[in-house]
Parts: C-alpha cells; structure tokens; sequence
C-alpha cells in the first residue's frame, strides 16, 4: 500500500504544468529571422523550456513585466531549447536565427519546425507561392502576409517583387501579370483562409472559444457541464486550444481556469 501511494506522489510530480506557447516569427529581406515566444504558465514551476525554432545566431533575451529573465541554451539531437529558472506567469522569449529561410532559383523557402502555433510574417514586397492546406489563419498586417500554422513541420515560399525598371518600362504583358498576380493570389488565399479555419476548428472548439469569450474565466467542470461534454474530453480540448494560442489556461486555487487575452 505504501509503495503505491509513493508511486502515485512521483507520478503527479512527474506531469508538467500545461505551457501555452504562441510563436511570432518576423521574417528579413535577408532571410534573418527575429522570434518571440510568448509563454504562459497556469502554475509556478522551477524550470520551465521552451523549445526553440532554430539554432540562434545571437543572445536570447527573455523579458516579463518584473525585468530580464535569466537564460540557459542547449541543444541536442532534437533541436535548440531555452532554459529559464524560476519563471514568472508569463513571458516573452525573443531571438533572432538564420536557419529558418533558404534563397535558390528566385524562391525564398521557409521550414518551421515547432511545437507551438506559429505565425510567420513575410518580409514586405513578397509574394507567398506555396502556403500548407492545413494553415489556421492567412492575414495581412502593414502590408504583409502573416500565415498563422498549427504545430508541427511546415514549408512556406515566396518570391520577391522585381521593381520596374527605370527607363523603357516593362513589356505590357510582363506588366499585366505583375499587377494581376497579387490580385488572384489575394483571391485564392481568402478561399484558402476559409477552408483552413474550417479544418483546424470542429464545432466542439469553437462552441468552447464561444463560451469562454461569453461567459469566462472558466474552470474545466464549467466547461464540461455548460456544453455536455465528457470532463476528460473538456480538459483535452482546453489543452489543444491553449497549445495554439488560442485560448490561455492558468491555475487559480488549485483548479484550471480557461480565459481569452
């Protein structure tokens, strides 16, 4: 009995507090990176990591409301990570790396690996050619693309627009298609924008972000109990929509608390 009850005690020790990440991925002319997770914790914890997109090509600063955070880097087989000792409820961890984007044949290619939501906002005067199927949200913000992908691995490309020429202009086809391209591009990815939304949210997602914007701060019962939903099956949708940002859970007396930004 006693040696069960201690197995039991390492295993709640062993379950790590649910982390949500957010990845903002600012992306350079030059194909240079600059990145910044946004962190939050529903508990305090020792040592928190946070998996990092790619190797960084300079110092990592971590910043919360009470100063800089103290930051260790590793890396092993697995990928780049940041250790931060005694974090705050939340943070923000920002880097800068060369390893996300590769130029070859006029293409600019963009492999993000991550364990988190991640938005990539290309450089000005590009245009994206290939965006994956499965990206949640595709928006413009001060007149760039910014493609908002679930976790997991995923390729983004894109060209860069040729300015004129001076003198002599360009042939009017050359010209045609220049000005008609972003025009259809802008068309398809709003067709695409729609379908994404719908396959990365079924209706028990977003009945439960209705709910939380509605009627939160709420606990996972709450949840459970408003939408008939199962309390196991509650807990693991709030899970999956604080892992993407979407939602931030934090603890509160001992219980999880589901709330928006």
């Amino acid at each position: 009995m006693l040696a069960a009850l201690l197995l039991a005690l390492l295993a709640l020790a062993s379950i790590a507090p649910q982390v949500s990440v957010r990845v903002n991925v600012d992306l350079r002319g030059d194909g240079s990176a600059l990145i910044t997770h946004e962190v939050t914790l529903p508990a305090p914890v020792d040592e928190v990591e946070v998996k990092l997109l790619g190797k960084p090509s300079g110092p990592l600063v971590a910043y919360s409301g009470e100063g800089p955070l103290t930051v260790d880097v590793i890396s092993n087989g697995s990928g780049w990570y940041a250790l931060i000792p005694f974090p705050p409820e939340s943070f923000e961890l920002t880097y800068a790396s060369l390893s996300l984007a590769n130029y070859s044949s006029g293409t600019w290619t963009v492999r993000v690996s991550s364990d988190y939501v991640a938005s990539i906002k290309l450089p000005p005067e590009v245009v994206p050619t290939y965006i994956p199927d499965d990206a949640i949200d595709i928006s413009a913000e001060d007149g760039r693309y910014v493609i908002t992908l679930p976790p997991g691995e995923h390729v983004v490309e894109y060209v860069v627009l040729v300015e004129p020429p001076t003198g002599g202009g360009w042939p009017w086809h050359i010209l045609a298609v220049a000005v008609a391209a972003p025009i259809a591009l802008l068309v398809a990815l709003r067709a695409l924008h729609r379908r994404a939304s719908t396959r990365a949210l079924d209706d028990v997602d977003r009945s439960i972000i209705d709910l939380v914007r509605r009627r939160g701060p709420l606990t996972v019962s709450e949840v459970s109990e408003a939408l008939g939903l199962p309390k196991s099956t509650a807990h693991r949708r709030l899970s999956k929509l604080a892992r993407w940002g979407l939602i931030k859970l934090r603890k509160v007396h001992g219980r999880l608390v589901a709330e928006l930004d």
